[in-house]
């Protein structure tokens, strides 16, 4: 939950970017212009926030199973039209639309569930 609230300053300059620009950018240096640096270093956890055409990505390299292990954070827009966010198991039951899609391979969380945050677990996260 402590690296979740890491994600805070992102998740804010992206909802700014996407209020003025409507759109997302594919490229994590466009989100310099925000005050945004990723991919950056956790300070509750061994681990990394990057960014992905528009979802952010959680690695956590204190897990060590097979390989780091990850929570994604996925942008989505309410029936509003406002940025929100899912993240981990939630993203696949959220009825909002997707503004990113799931990189090829990868899965919402590779994390064992005990640990994922509770509002990664809801209907639709956070």
């Amino acid at each position: 939950t402590r690296a979740l609230a890491e994600t805070i300053d992102a998740r804010m300059a992206l909802a700014r970017l996407y209020g003025e620009y409507r759109q997302l950018p594919d490229d994590p240096r466009m989100l310099a212009i925000f005050g945004l640096n990723l991919p950056r270093p956790l300070r509750a956890t061994p681990g990394t926030l990057s960014y992905h055409g528009g979802a952010l990505r959680l690695e956590f390299s204190d897990f060590k199973r097979n390989g780091p292990q990850v929570l994604w954070l996925m942008p989505e827009l309410d029936g509003n039209g406002i940025l929100q966010w899912s993240c981990g198991p939630a993203i696949a039951r959220s009825p909002r639309t997707p503004l990113a899609p799931l990189p090829a391979g990868e899965s919402f969380s590779t994390l064992p569930d005990s640990i994922v945050p509770a509002q990664c677990h809801g209907p639709g996260g956070h």
